[in-house]
């Protein structure tokens, strides 16, 4: 029976360690894409086509993608590492920057005070 046990613990954790690692990696692939949360999207966001089609009338995002956050799924609007044109469209910002925010890249909007 301790045998068994310990075979199964050794399972999970080998389990969850590649699941850690490969969403990892996927996220380092995704590396030169910036990501922020629709403004529009409305609601638990379940499908990512319907957060895609909201995105895409938002501004100049290429896609849209429903991502957990916290207990919730938010729609977040993916756009090239250039967010500049975000940044400008959202307010009086100068200039919008891609940066590593954890395992993410996020868009930050600079303004000159």
């Amino acid at each position: 029976m301790a045998k068994s046990l310990l075979s199964y613990t050794t399972f999970l954790a080998l389990l969850f360690c590649f699941l850690l690692i490969s969403s990892y990696e996927m996220q380092v692939a995704e590396g030169n894409v910036c990501h922020r949360e629709s403004v529009e999207f409305e609601g638990f966001c379940l499908f990512s086509e319907d957060c895609t089609a909201v995105c895409v009338k938002e501004g100049p995002y290429f896609k849209g993608e429903c991502i957990r956050h916290g207990l919730s799924r938010d729609c977040f609007c993916l756009f090239s590492e250039d967010c500049t044109a975000v940044c400008v469209k959202e307010g009086p910002y100068l200039k919008g920057e891609c940066i590593r925010h954890g395992l993410s890249r996020d868009c930050f909007c600079f303004y000159n005070c």
